[in-house]
This record gives C-alpha cells, structure tokens and sequence, in this order.
C-alpha cells in the first residue's frame, strides 16, 4: 500500500498518544485510532439551491488495559492538553473497572496480516465539485418533475464523503484505511383528485462513476408516487406477501439482529445457538456474507477485531451454519471471535416474474412504517403500503395495511427472487415472498 503524507502524520500523533500512554504504571497493551472525514452535501427544490454544506471532521479513541481491567475514551481535539486529559480520564476509569478477563485484547497471533483496504477499490480519488453535484441534483428533480401527476418535489439532492483512519497499537501494529462515498436522491409529491402521495428513489456507491444515471433515478421516484395514488383497500385473511427489495433487507436485518452473540448469550432473541446445523429458512434461501466485494460498501480486507475477514455462508439452502460473534462472546461461548457482518446477502432465486404469476390474491410491499418487531419472541406486526396482486399482476395502490407474522415462521414460508443489487446497501436481497401472512 502506498501511505500518504497524511497517513504517516496521523500514525505519528498517535505514536505519541500510546508513548504517554505506555508511561502510566502497570498499562500492559494500548491500542488508538485517528480518523478524518470531508463531507460535502448540495440540495436544490424546485431547481432552486435550498443546501450547500461542508463538513471536516476529525475523531481520536484509545483504550488500555492493565491486566484484566481496561477502559476507553475519545475526543475530537488534538490539543496536548485535551489529549493529557483525556489520557488522565481513562486511566482513572481503568482503577475502577471490574476485572473482565472476556475484554483482554486480541492474540497478536490472529491479528489480520493484510492491514489496509486498497486491493477492495474503496477509494475515489476523484473529487466531486459542487457545480457537479447541483447539476446530478437538479437532473433527478427535474426528471421526476416531468412525470405526469408529479405536481410538488421535497427536493433533489448529492451529497459526497471522505474519510481516513489510522490505528495503532503499543505493539507496532498499523491499520489504515481510505474510503470515499457518494449518493444522491429525489423526492417528490404526486398529486389527483386532491389527493396526494410522496415517495423517492436514491442511489449510492463508492466510487462516482458507479452512480445510477440521475435522470432515471428521478423518473423512478417520480413514477412511483403517481403509482400509489387513489389507494383502495385489499383482502384480510392470509395471503403471500412480498417484499420488494429495500423492504426485504430489512427482514435480512432481523435475522443478523437476532444471531448476534451479545443477544444470544443475554436471552434477549428468538434465536439460540443450538439451531446451527439445523433448518430455519425454507430450502433454497442462502445468506452469505462477502467482506471482500469490490466496491462494496461494506467491504473491507479486516473486521472490527483487527482480525482478518473471510467470506461466510450463515444461511445455506435454508440450514444455519453461523452466527456472529464479537470478542468478549465469543470467550463466553468458547467459540471463534467473526466480528459482524460487511456485506450481508440474500442470493437470487427464481424469476421475479415467476414469483407473481401463481398469486391469486396478494400483497406487494414497496413500504413500511412502524417499529413493531419483537426480538425476544420473533413477532412481526408493521404498517404496509405498496401494490394489491391480482391473479399474479399488479392490480391496485394499497395504503396503511396492516401486515403481522413471526419471524420465525417467515423466514420457514420465504422465497427469493432474481432481483439482487449487491451495491445498493451493506445488507441486501432480492426480493422475498412470504407466504401465510396475516393482512389485516
């Protein structure tokens, strides 16, 4: 890896962090990180400029251990006297913190021996100008403005983000990191019979150039608020649900939620660990994690334990084959540390056209509101809005549907489709069908 001046200034400030640190009596290990960021966010209304914002930024955290006890601070100052505060602070907190063997840092032995990101291309160079960013911004409103029955707009927006960080341990071991961001959206009201609905549609990637085309992003927006005009009301019973695809990660997230070692070691999920090896999707649902996807959002060469990451199946053909575990955990349960997900799929299925075709009556999710998911029993009750199905065709807008389940069941009664974009979100899935829900 090439470093950067500004690489090798910021491993400098905190060789001189950890050289006050190590000067406390009995600290034993001591690791501190340093990271950077640029922003940049434009917005236009009615293609008039409404936002031009800039940010910097920058944050320092340390922790320490002395023996088996440790504690950690940050701040966001590299003022000597902050930092000698801040130093003082945490090693007052380290005498009084329990005695916790589960949080002693990692074996040197299984530290990550690739140390930087580089090889995953998760840094674009190429910075965006602001006339650039008003132009994409001003492209997507104006192209969900000219759809018929668009009538207002909250706006179109770009927005651009930069960030460095350095780590480095009492022991010498450096970890860095670039990074780059970029995204944009429109958002906009369609209007009939005095009647209104809003709805949007964004993009996003790490490098500029893999952005979506503004214009298309507009349209889409734009085309899906006139679609949900004129709502009528669907069927109660239970019936197939699918969930399109920003819906359907958020079922992924459920189930990540739910097999993370912290809430299965506390009681606090549906889920336990001797169902690894045993079936909890329905058969054809696979769920990987690729921390190594190029340009993937997620993406990176080493997790939040400084271990290496390694591709990782949870979900094969409806079987659950991992979870994830953090450090302190992972010692509870005797089990190897994973740390947690990058980039976390659902892969394909069946044709998205074939998922429809044999549904006489049904309901398709483009929306929820509401926060009703319970974790400990798996239960599932949200506000749905999207399409009625009608003999496996688009049929009429429906609003405000109350849809309610259990994950568990769910994830036993889920089909994938073919309709997978592995760079849109960190979690993502095509999407899902779940049939046997309750509509109410």
């Amino acid at each position: 890896m090439k470093t950067t001046k500004q690489m090798t200034e910021m491993t400098d400030t905190l060789a001189r962090i950890l050289d006050k640190i190590k000067k406390i009596d009995g600290v034993d290990h001591a690791e501190a990180s340093y990271s950077v960021s640029e922003a940049r966010e434009v917005g236009v209304r009615m293609g008039q400029i409404e936002k031009m914002e800039t940010a910097e930024s920058l944050g320092v955290s340390m922790q320490a251990w002395i023996g088996n006890q440790t504690a950690s601070t940050s701040l966001s100052s590299l003022s000597p006297d902050d930092i000698d505060a801040a130093i003082a602070s945490m090693h007052a907190a380290i005498k009084l913190a329990e005695q916790d063997p589960e949080r002693r840092p990692l074996d040197p032995s299984m530290l990550a021996t690739i140390r930087h990101n580089d090889r995953l291309d998760l840094y674009d160079p190429r910075v965006p100008t602001a006339g650039d960013m008003l132009d994409r911004a001003r492209t997507a409103e104006s192209a969900a403005l000219s759809v018929a029955k668009i009538t207002n707009s909250e706006g179109g927006s770009a927005s651009w983000h930069k960030s460095t960080s350095v780590s480095l341990d009492t022991d010498g071991v450096i970890f860095t990191n670039r990074g780059t961001f970029h995204s944009m959206n429109a958002v906009v009201i369609a209007e009939e019979n005095g009647a209104m609905e809003r709805d949007y549609d964004y993009g996003v990637a790490i490098h500029g150039n893999d952005l979506p085309d503004a214009a298309t992003i507009g349209r889409n927006a734009g085309t899906k608020a006139a679609a949900a005009l004129n709502p009528q009301k669907g069927l109660s019973g239970r019936y197939p649900v699918l969930f399109a695809p920003d819906m359907a990660a958020g079922l992924l997230g459920h189930f990540a939620s739910a097999v993370q070692g912290g809430v299965l070691r506390y009681k606090r999920t549906f889920m336990n660990l001797d169902e690894i090896g045993t079936e909890l999707f329905a058969p054809g649902i696979t769920i990987i994690d690729n921390p190594h996807l190029k340009r993937g959002l997620g993406s990176k060469m080493y997790n939040g334990l400084s271990m290496a990451t390694q591709n990782r199946t949870l979900v094969e053909n409806g079987v659950l084959r991992g979870v994830f575990m953090g450090l302190k955990d992972s010692r509870h349960f005797g089990m190897a540390p994973t740390g947690g997900a990058s980039n976390l799929t659902i892969e394909p299925g069946m044709k998205l056209a074939e998922m429809f075709a044999d549904i006489k009556d049904g309901l398709y999710v483009t929306g929820l509101m509401g926060q009703g998911i319970n974790l400990i029993n798996g239960d599932y009750s949200r506000a749905a809005q999207g399409f009625w199905i009608r003999d496996g065709q688009i049929a009429f807008a429906v609003s405000n549907v109350p849809i309610a389940g259990n994950l568990r069941e769910m994830f036993k009664h889920m089909v994938a489709a073919d309709d997978l974009d592995r760079f849109k979100r960190k979690v993502s899935s095509p999407t899902l069908r779940v049939d046997g829900m309750t509509i109410a």
